[in-house]
């Protein structure tokens, strides 16, 4: 089975991170932005959920 690529994950053009797939449809958040570094290396259950925790955390720091 070939694993998916990863997802760029981005709020208005910023680059946020990316979501790397794992095995299954679980995903590991690589932060980009220096305001996500706390997020990088978790593991969400789908790049969905690791989009809106980015996204949350984003807005949270600005």
């Amino acid at each position: 089975m070939r694993t998916p690529p990863p997802i760029v994950i981005e709020l208005d053009e910023e680059p946020l991170g990316i979501a790397v797939p794992e095995e299954g449809e679980r995903v590991v958040f690589h932060a980009v932005h220096p305001a996500l570094t706390g997020l990088h290396g978790h593991t969400f259950a789908d790049a969905t959920a690791a989009g809106h925790r980015a996204v949350a955390v984003f807005r949270e720091a600005a």
